[in-house]
């Protein structure tokens, strides 16, 4: 856990204790629902816990917490207080600091906190559901002058200001009770719905889709999720929640945190540099702005994303139009990939974020009025077919829906949506352990769709679940080979080669800049950072793919496991490591910690043994565990012992240094480290030393390990190559870079080798971003000369031969050989000195090709320096 998650963990576990105490049910939502069931806890990058209580358990909750709340606890609500500047209620660490950008200018606690939702109870009727989301904007707008919600929604133009005027004139308490008797006036027997009450997004839910809960696993406790928890997830993360997402996808929220200062410390500081009421004031009237630009600035967006639309609508049919008779052909030929390659780009532009939105707080005004993008309803058939058989169910639907609005939909696709939904149907019977109407539905399915990955799979689980005696292992034998024919089909190009499909390379008369400037649509007004989202299906990164399924694997380690507990082991190593499903890699790691002893003497025998198979146990066991010193030291010593590269080691030692940073408990890997520096220096001081720089954040006794070095026994390349790192981290960066230099000259060693290569490489791509980013800043063209004269005269100082550089780079391969031509480089030369000419070539290389070693992750390699900022420090 992180530092934010002991803390929040410590609030849930107190409001969990006050709920059981008074007969309170509250529901782990949102992150932390998908937590408990995708990982037992805390999704790793979380960075904040929300539960929801139905109206009726809230007002009991703020009741108790008047009396029962632990020390330096508070509850924020509009029902304690009037003051406070938000819709949803948050139990708070009044020791911690956790403000966030609206909490600036409020005096509301701004400690950690728990945000806590109501389910208010609604009718089915869209009227009423419609007047409470107009309703409650306006009330979160009165509330909040720091945040907008009625602007994203299009309306309360007028109501805003009349509001605003009544709370003038009636007091704020009176204005918001009026709105409360609006929007709370529905009884919980009278509904069968419930709705979200919060500004950023209303949800509206199935009531049964919560029920009395039932408690998960959560880290070291159990906490309370709602009855149908695979429904919600898949309601609010589509059916493909259990993956985990790619770390691009992976987001946080903003603010200054502090673990062991109060918030009210923090503030007194704050406000010395800064007006609270002025900056209020102008929150103020930016709201104001904002109602009155309300129309034209949606009407701007709505032109510019239906230019948008419009361009890649044309852009798509005339590719597909060309390919007509290819994407016949592999229909037909139910040849997955040839299909997939030529409707990427469609999939990828209708799925585009300013045209469709999202869910979410910034992307649901362009999430209820999406832009459709025109084809043939043949090709559109087609290619959602393709997502639903693929398994991007929830992206077929949802495209789906969209034809649906804007067009309407025929027959066929009518059909594919019912088949859709019959297997969300199917999935939600299954999670409820009624096997047999989910077989019935399933097997419907499959005979609708043979092919469907989806289906395939959910018919392996029910048999999978029915199968305690064996009887039903060949039948599920038989579906396990049918997706893995399935998958091979969808993600390699034996069959698509046979097509026709140069057109997709050719396609450069359409310019992506035509609509560059039309991407632009989010209503995040509250933050400068604006999101252009693609989708959840690249071809870079879908396409090219492992055929692989981890799934698949597993389902078979199921069922060697009855014959063949070795194998059964390697297989379930090899399905963690591919696959994202969540679900899948907690059921995988659960069987290695039951087997963690025979795993570790297996490992043990086969290194003693020197087989290579000690290694595929090691790698695939610190895989799963990874923060098990055993298992890292075990990775450790079969890693070094069949490692095929100087690089291998490097890596090694890289991984070796993170695991102790990151794991308080790491003995054991400690000593592997220290085995690793000994085996390739041939010196224990070489270990003992560079152990000792790498593991100070602040080399604070320079001196005495600079002593250290000159007086150890060990051989001198290895003394300069400890001189590098602790000159570079004492600051000292051109002295390292000309003691790496002699280095260079004195050394045959191939690790110190690609050290070295590292080391050069980083310090030209520092410069040169240095200088090219001068460049670039168009203030004043006369100072930023002087300025790269300046950073090329520092680098000849350090690089004083120039040709001699240039032999470097091509003996190391500081830039790729393919990339690097010396004998150009020659010619740009004056006096046997850098000059501008090859900073910038070096920037075209750098940028052409897509180098994307940054600055901070090769200095954190080469040099142990994190200049990254961690707020769980």
């Amino acid at each position: 856990m992180t530092n934010i998650q002991r803390h929040l963990y410590t609030l849930i576990k107190e409001i969990d204790e006050i709920c059981k105490k008074n007969d309170i049910v509250y529901y782990l939502a949102g992150g932390s629902a998908l937590g408990a069931l995708r990982h037992r806890g805390y999704i790793p990058w979380d960075d904040d816990m929300d539960i929801v209580m139905t109206r009726d358990n809230y007002h009991k909750f703020i009741e108790v917490c008047k009396t029962q709340l632990p020390p330096n606890r508070s509850i924020e609500c509009q029902e304690v207080d009037r003051g406070y500047h938000n819709n949803l209620a948050r139990y708070i660490d009044l020791d911690t600091t956790a403000i966030h950008t609206n909490q600036l200018v409020h005096n509301d606690d701004a400690g950690i906190v728990i945000d806590i939702f109501v389910l208010d109870p609604i009718p089915d009727d869209k009227k009423a559901q419609n007047d409470y989301i107009k309703n409650f904007e306006l009330y979160a707008d009165l509330i909040n002058p720091s945040s907008v919600y009625s602007f994203r929604w299009r309306t309360n133009l007028i109501n805003y200001f009349k509001y605003r005027h009544k709370i003038k004139k009636y007091g704020k308490d009176k204005v918001l009770s009026e709105l409360e008797k609006k929007m709370f006036c529905y009884n919980e027997e009278d509904c069968n719905k419930y709705i979200f009450r919060w500004g950023g997004i209303p949800f509206v839910f199935n009531k049964d889709m919560y029920g009395q809960g039932k408690r998960y696993a959560f880290e070291e406790v159990s906490l309370i999720c709602p009855d149908k928890s695979a429904d919600y997830l898949s309601w609010h993360y589509g059916d493909d929640w259990m993956f985990l997402p790619p770390h691009s996808e992976r987001s946080s929220h903003k603010a200054v945190y502090c673990f062991d200062t109060p918030y009210t410390v923090i503030k007194e500081e704050a406000y010395k540099y800064y007006d609270v009421n002025e900056i209020y004031n102008k929150f103020l009237k930016r709201k104001v702005l904002l109602f009155l630009g309300m129309y034209p600035w949606q009407f701007f967006k709505d032109c510019r994303a239906q230019l948008s639309g419009i361009i890649l609508s044309l852009k798509n049919n005339r590719i597909l139009k060309k390919l007509d008779s290819e994407i016949l052909a592999a229909y037909e030929a139910r040849h997955y990939n040839a299909l997939l390659i030529i409707f990427t780009s469609f999939i990828n532009d209708q799925n585009k974020r300013n045209l469709i939105g999202r869910e979410d707080y910034f992307g649901i005004n362009r999430f209820r009025k999406p832009i459709y993008l025109k084809i043939s309803n043949k090709n559109f058939y087609i290619c959602v077919k393709l997502l639903t058989t693929i398994g991007k169910t929830s992206q077929a639907l949802r495209f789906i829906q969209i034809k649906e609005q804007k067009k309407g939909i025929n027959e066929q696709e009518q059909i594919l949506k019912k088949y859709i939904l019959d297997l969300q149907k199917a999935i939600s019977l299954y999670a409820s352990d009624n096997f047999d109407e989910a077989t019935v539905i399933v097997d419907d399915l499959l005979k609708q769709n043979p092919d469907c990955l989806s289906a395939i799979k959910l018919k392996i689980y029910i048999l999978s679940k029915l199968n305690s005696n064996g009887i039903q292992n060949d039948n599920i034998l038989k579906f396990i080979r049918k997706g893995e024919d399935i998958n091979h089909t969808i993600y390699t190009s034996e069959n698509s080669d046979n097509y026709n499909l140069s057109i997709l390379n050719n396609e450069n008369e359409y310019n992506e800049s035509e609509i560059a400037g039309l991407e632009y649509d989010n209503d995040n007004l509250d933050d400068e950072d604006y999101y252009i989202t693609s989708i959840s299906l690249k071809t870079d990164q879908n396409i090219k793919q492992e055929v692989i399924d981890g799934e698949f694997i597993k389902f078979k380690a199921d069922l060697k496991l009855k014959t063949n507990k070795d194998d059964a082991i390697l297989m379930y190593m090899q399905a963690y490591k591919n696959t994202s499903n969540g679900i899948i890699q907690l059921e995988i790691k659960d069987y290695v910690e039951k087997e963690y002893n025979f795993i570790i003497k297996k490992i043990e025998f086969l290194y003693d043994e020197k087989n290579p198979l000690s290694f595929e146990y090691a790698d695939g066991l610190f895989n799963i565990l990874k923060t098990d010193d055993k298992a890292c030291s075990l990775y450790s010593k079969c890693k070094y012992l069949f490692r095929k590269s100087n690089e291998d080691i490097f890596s090694l030692i890289y991984e070796l240094k993170k695991f102790i940073k990151e794991n308080k408990s790491h003995e054991l890997t400690l000593l592997e480290l220290k085995h690793v520096y000994k085996q390739i220096s041939k010196s224990s001081d070489f270990g003992e030393i560079y152990i000792n720089i790498s593991f100070s954040k602040e080399i604070n006794n320079f001196k005495n390990i600079k002593d250290m070095i000159d007086n150890s026994n060990m051989n001198n390349e290895w003394k300069m190559y400890l001189n590098s790192v602790l000159l570079y981290k004492a600051g000292f960066h051109d002295e390292s870079i000309e003691n790496s230099i002699k280095l260079y000259n004195i050394t045959d060693n191939l690790y110190i080798l690609n050290f070295l290569s590292l080391v050069f490489k980083l310090d030209l791509i520092m410069f040169t971003q240095q200088i090219i980013n001068k460049q670039s800043n168009g203030i004043n063209k006369k100072i930023n000369h002087i300025n790269i004269q300046k950073i090329i005269s520092r680098w000849n100082n350090i690089y004083t031969d120039y040709d001699k550089c240039l032999d470097i780079y091509e003996k190391l391969e500081v830039i790729s050989t393919e990339l690097f031509n010396k004998s150009e480089f020659k010619e740009l030369s004056s006096n046997n000195k850098f000059n501008f000419d090859f900073f910038n070539n070096i920037s075209k290389i750098i940028i052409q090709n897509k180098i994307k070693s940054t600055i901070i992750s090769m200095t954190k390699l080469i040099y142990d320096l994190d200049f990254s900022y961690d707020r769980n420090d």
